[in-house]
C-alpha cells in the first residue's frame, strides 16, 4: 500500500498526473515472476488490459505517459535463495519488462530488510551493476514494530511503513527522471 504516498511525492516533485498499476502478489518467490509463471502472467495480463485503455482516444486526450517504470517490492520469501540466482532471475524478468512489449524505462527496487541478507545482497548488487536499475528505498533497514513501521510479526509493513517507503521511492524516481541521480 505504498501507492498514496508514492503518488503524493511524485506529484509534488514533478507536477505530473500519476497513474499506478499494482500487480503485487504477496508471498510470491521471484521465480514466479519469470515468463510463463503465475506472477509474470498476472503482470502481462494487467499490462495488456491497461495498455488497451491507454490506446483509447479518451485516454490519449487526457494523458501523455512520460514516465514508465516499475517498482519491485519483493524478496522476503526468497531468503534462502543464493544471491546469484536471485540476480539471474531478476535480470530475466527485467529484460522482459524493458522489452518493447512493456517498454518500462527503469526498475526501482524497495530493498528488503538486512536480516534477509541473500535477497538484500542481490538487490544491492543489481542496483550497483546496472544503469537502469535503482535502489528506490532502503528505508526498511530501520523499521521495527516498536517504531510503528512493522507489524508485530516483524515482517509485514504497517501503513506507516508503507507511507515511508512510497515517499522515498517517489523521491528517487523523481530524481532519476530529472537527471539528478
Amino acid at each position: 500500500n505504498i501507492e498514496a504516498s508514492l503518488v503524493n511525492r511524485l506529484y509534488r516533485e514533478l507536477g505530473e498526473k500519476v497513474i499506478i498499476m499494482n500487480t503485487g502478489i504477496s508471498g510470491m518467490k521471484i521465480e514466479e515472476f519469470l515468463p510463463e509463471q503465475k506472477g509474470f502472467e498476472t503482470i502481462k495480463d494487467s499490462w495488456r488490459n491497461f495498455n488497451t485503455t491507454m490506446q483509447t482516444e479518451w485516454f490519449q486526450e487526457r494523458f501523455e505517459p512520460r514516465i514508465k517504470s516499475y517498482i519491485w517490492v519483493q524478496g522476503e520469501s526468497d531468503d534462502w535463495l543464493a544471491p546469484e540466482l536471485y540476480m539471474e532471475r531478476f535480470r530475466i524478468m527485467h529484460s522482459m519488462l524493458r522489452s518493447p512489449d512493456f517498454g518500462f524505462d527503469y526498475a526501482f527496487i524497495c530493498n528488503v530488510a538486512p536480516r534477509f541478507f541473500r535477497p538484500n545482497d542481490a538487490q544491492e548488487r543489481l542496483a550497483q551493476a546496472y544503469d537502469d536499475i535503482f535502489m528506490g528505498s532502503r528505508a526498511a533497514f530501520g523499521f521495527t514494530p516498536e517504531s510503528g513501521e512493522l507489524r508485530e510479526d516483524n515482517l509485514h509493513y504497517t501503513q506507516q511503513g508503507d507511507n515511508v517507503l512510497g515517499d522515498e521511492i517517489g523521491k528517487t524516481i523523481a530524481l532519476v527522471y530529472q537527471g539528478k541521480s
